[in-house]
């Protein structure tokens, strides 16, 4: 029977299965799974969920990916070991050649699985992009499915049928697999960009500023996954058993049809590559504590540079749809030192995603060398100038940025995407090691899509003029040669003026709605005029003006200098914004957010355990804003009642009362507990504690006396003391206030 004849025929005979059809149906429920809070215990799914393309996108898809192939997996392996179990291969060899059934019944498994795949994302379809509302891009939604959710299915397939045909047992094939898809779970590879075979890995999604980086790696791994599951599933057609021979015999009978071995080996031969010179993570130490750069400086560290570079001039282009940079650097080289050149090699570090496409002086070409080593996102190029040295130097690159592996996955800085563009350090120009170049500054034009507004080291730039070709072009003159962050997308950016300094509100255009609904800008100006009154400047201040950066959720956390503040993406987001732990509406929330700049990260470095964190301070801050913005009946109702309430239903709580009962609860509902009352300890308990030590002082004024004496103390900036190796502890708190751990006991009797 011929091979399409035989497809043909598989697909009917399946399509009548009710095995088949529970199937589908189980597949296109397995989204459900990534809505489960424990399914993040057992699975590797993002774990911030007020980013809406994690919760309703990435953690549903991850989660079919995996149940879904396994699902795929076991009624492959049914359909593979029936005609064995049932006797009637010696019928189906006289009708086809033996290793013609396999692949004709992987075909149609294929098809199918493939409609399964499209049945569910319509499925989902209408519901993902109700919860979503203006974030959803349906174009991102389908890259999804199409790159994180299919290929993982097939894979599963072409695995367990490749592995049955080799063992014919079907317990074997199935405790190998079983194997093969727990170690993607191993604490090692549960976050590798590579290794995770059944669903590649995605730590987080941006709303505001979408990025494919995760999925173009997912991509590039799944054709490295398929390849060797093709090549596998290749060799196990040779291995079908022929005139009742063994595996051996059969095998090499089976590699007679030259098609199967040469295939399988060129399938390996590609994967290897492919897996080797991946474009996205570099090839550095796998651990921050083994990176060095030392190497690269220390050949030239008793060498005095000669050679200056009077004028730089860099021009940067990202390809937003290809993903890549093409960059020109230029030097005007000349020799004012009064020495003598004696060493007329050269070199710079640059992103090692980069390729060096040419180097000249006065368009002469000039011999380099790019070296293979490297290390916090560097590589070194090595190149000869003619003496004496001096001229029009010339560096033109171009390529991927790929990130540092150290960090990853955890930590995404560099990436161009078509609605983002983000460079950290060597991903935006090169660093000279041995020509001096930072004393006369330099100018920077960077080409971008005429959409994009470019943000030069956190702070939005303003100078521009048409490129052509729906583009233009941004001019930026420098202090430095050296840039340590370039961001451009769909930024948003309003001027404030609050807490005697001029602000910049810069924030994803995508939320331009929100900000202006909950009057966001006006939250601003309440929470610097009032903190700033009441406790002191922001600490990472030292200006009259002040950018506040919205950052991607891709570059985890945010951070702050003398004239800019980044905050996390997900403090607009919807789901954020709905949290009642952090406020009564969304201005609240955001206000909350806000003071964090004095309560946490940026102004005063908190200990975090079970019963104390800045989280305390900083609700009891949004507690005080509210009461003098909104009055005392609102904060009251809306704050003060809330943590009694919190504390009430803690101390009523059964395994709260006899502790001994809790340890023979099973862990997952330990754990819960624990982390229910944790979150009340931080934004309940411990504002009351905070209110009660406002009465115990004598009221609100000595209360802010004694707030603003801790953060002019204990601020970052206050003194030479590393306060992220000291930071603020309770037993602090209880010496600056003179009062007592038992004191400041509160329960649900108390009162206002």
């Amino acid at each position: 029977m011929k091979y399409s004849r035989l497809c043909f025929v598989e697909l009917r005979r399946l399509l009548r299965k009710k095995s088949f059809w529970l199937c589908v149906i189980l597949c296109c429920c397995t989204p459900l799974i990534g809505f489960l809070p424990l399914a993040i215990r057992f699975l590797p799914l993002t774990t911030n969920p007020d980013i809406l393309s994690n919760k309703y996108i990435a953690n549903p898809v991850i989660s079919a990916a995996a149940a879904g192939g396994i699902i795929w997996a076991v009624m492959s392996l049914l359909e593979a070991s029936k005609v064995h179990r049932s006797g009637t291969d010696v019928l189906t060899d006289a009708v086809s050649a033996p290793a013609l059934l396999p692949a004709a019944r992987m075909a149609a498994q294929i098809i199918l699985s493939t409609a399964a795949a499209l049945l569910c994302m319509l499925i989902w379809l209408p519901y993902t992009a109700h919860k979503m509302e203006y974030l959803f891009s349906l174009k991102f939604y389908l890259a999804n499915y199409a790159v994180l959710l299919l290929p993982g299915w097939w894979l599963c397939m072409l695995i367990i049928e490749g592995l049955y045909q080799f063992t014919r047992k079907t317990e074997a094939a199935a405790l190998i697999f079983a194997l093969a898809v727990g170690c993607c779970f191993l604490p090692d590879v549960s976050y590798s960009t590579s290794l995770r075979w059944i669903c590649p890995t995605v730590v987080t999604y941006s709303d505001a500023f979408p990025t494919y980086w995760p999925l173009r790696v997912g991509l590039w791994a799944r054709i490295v996954w398929l390849s060797l599951a093709l090549a596998l599933y290749l060799l196990s057609l040779a291995a079908v058993r022929k005139h009742q021979r063994g595996l051996i015999m059969s095998f090499l009978r089976g590699c007679k049809q030259i098609f199967l071995p040469v295939s399988a080996a060129l399938l390996v031969a590609f994967a290897v590559v492919m897996g080797a010179y991946q474009p996205f993570v570099d090839h550095g130490p796998r651990s921050y504590l083994d990176e060095d750069d030392s190497a690269f400086w220390k050949k030239y560290e008793d060498q005095r540079p000669v050679i200056s570079a009077v004028n730089v001039h860099y021009t940067i282009a990202p390809h937003p749809i290809s993903g890549t940079v093409s960059g020109t650097a230029e030097y005007q080289l000349k020799n004012n030192s009064g020495y003598k050149v004696e060493n007329n090699e050269f070199s710079f570090v640059l992103n090692p995603g980069y390729t060096i496409e040419a180097i000249t002086l006065d368009e002469e070409p000039v011999p380099f060398e790019t070296l293979s080593y490297e290390t916090l996102e560097q590589r070194e190029t090595v190149f000869t100038l003619p003496l004496p040295c001096e001229g029009n130097l010339k560096i033109m690159y171009h390529g991927i940025p790929m990130q540092r592996r150290s960090t990853m996955p955890y930590l995404i800085m560099s990436t161009v995407d078509p609605d983002y563009v983000s460079l950290y350090h060597m991903a935006v120009m090169p660093m000279m090691m041995n020509i001096k170049t930072t004393s006369y500054g330099a100018d920077y034009s960077i080409i971008l899509p005429d959409d994009m507004q470019l943000l030069w080291e956190y702070k939005p730039v303003t100078e521009k003029e048409p490129y052509g070709s729906g583009k233009n072009i941004w001019h930026v003159k420098a202090d430095s040669d050296y840039i340590f962050n370039l961001q451009a997308g769909r930024f948003q950016t309003r001027p404030i003026r609050a807490g005697g300094m001029d602000i910049s509100f810069t924030y994803g255009r995508i939320y331009d709605d929100v900000v202006e609904k909950n009057d966001i800008c006006s939250a601003v100006k309440d929470v610097m005029d009032y903190c700033t009154e009441h406790y002191g400047p922001a600490a990472f201040s030292e200006e009259d003006t002040l950018s506040l950066l919205q950052n991607s959720a891709l570059i985890s956390g945010g951070w702050a200098s003398s004239d800019y503040a980044t905050w996390m993406e997900n403090i607009l987001t919807p789901e954020a914004l709905k949290d009642t732990e952090r406020g009564a509406s969304a201005r609240e929330v955001f206000i909350h957010e806000l003071i964090h700049h004095w309560w946490g990260g940026f102004g005063v470095i908190f200990s975090s355990d079970d019963n104390w964190s800045c989280e305390g301070m900083t609700v009891y801050s949004t507690y005080r804003l509210v009461k003098e913005y909104y009055g005392e009946e609102y904060a009251k109702k809306y704050y003060v009642e809330k943590w009694i309430e919190g504390v009430k239903q803690q101390d009523r709580n059964f395994f709260n009362r006899h502790p001994e009962y809790l340890d023979r609860l099973p862990k997952l509902l330990r754990d819960a507990i624990r982390m229910d009352n944790e979150s009340i300890n931080h934004y309940e308990r411990l504002p009351l504690m905070l209110l009660k030590a406002e009465q115990l002082l004598g009221g609100e004024a000595e209360m802010d006396a004694l707030m603003k004496r801790i953060y002019m103390k204990y601020n970052q900036a206050a003194s030479d003391v590393d306060y992220f190796e000291n930071p603020f502890t309770f037993d602090d708190f209880l010496k600056e206030s003179g009062l007592t751990e038992e004191e400041l006991q509160v329960d649900e009797n108390f009162t206002v």
